[in-house]
């Protein structure tokens, strides 16, 4: 899978949790169990951490390179 679609692709879960500004942020005001709404079993999440995991490995290889 090319990489743009592979970055479009995980922006959707990525974006609600990202903190891009550390000024007034603080980790108690948010819910700890929230998943906006994801729906997916163990084994679902399991595929894909290690999907994950395998194109981050490939990335970072790229930047050692």
């Amino acid at each position: 899978m090319p990489r743009k679609e592979i970055l479009d692709r995980i922006e959707k879960y990525v974006h609600p949790f990202r903190v891009t500004s550390g000024a007034g942020f603080r980790l108690k005001d948010f819910d700890a169990g929230d998943t906006c709404g994801l729906k997916m079993d163990k084994d679902e999440a399991a595929e894909l951490l290690a999907r994950g995991s395998e194109w981050l490995a490939e990335e970072q290889d790229m930047l050692y390179a």
